[in-house]
C-alpha cells in the first residue's frame, strides 16, 4: 500500500508525543524477505520507506529528507513483519540489531 494512511491519535498519545494540531501521517511499510535473504539490509528500510511515500523505491535519498524535513506532521513508519519471514531470515536478530546500531 503507497501512501499515507488518515490515523485519529488519542489525545494522550497527542500529549505524550506532543503531536502537531496537523496531525500525524502514517505510512506502512512493506517487508522484503527477498532482499534479507539476498544480504540487502543495508537499503531494505530506505527502499521501503521511499516506496510508502513516493510510490517508488528508487526515488533520491534528498527527497526523502526533504519530505522528512517539510512534512509539517508527525511521521510515523510501520515496518509489518510476518513470523514465518522472521524464523526463516533471522529477521529478528538483525531487526534489533539495526536498531542498536551494530547491524
Amino acid at each position: 500500500m503507497t501512501g499515507s494512511q488518515p490515523v485519529t491519535v488519542p489525545v494522550h498519545i497527542q500529549k505524550l508525543f506532543d503531536v502537531p494540531p496537523n496531525g500525524l501521517e502514517r505510512h506502512l511499510v512493506q517487508w522484503s524477505a527477498e532482499s534479507v535473504r539476498a544480504g540487502d539490509r543495508a537499503n531494505l528500510l530506505a527502499s521501503g520507506i521511499k516506496r510508502s511515500v513516493f510510490g517508488l523505491a528508487t526515488e533520491a535519498d534528498t527527497a526523502l529528507g526533504a519530505f522528512l524535513m517539510n512534512s509539517g506532521r508527525m511521521v510515523v513508519f510501520t515496518l509489518q513483519v510476518i513470523w514465518s519471514d522472521v524464523q526463516e531470515s533471522a529477521a529478528s536478530y538483525w531487526l534489533i540489531s539495526s536498531s542498536n546500531g551494530i547491524g
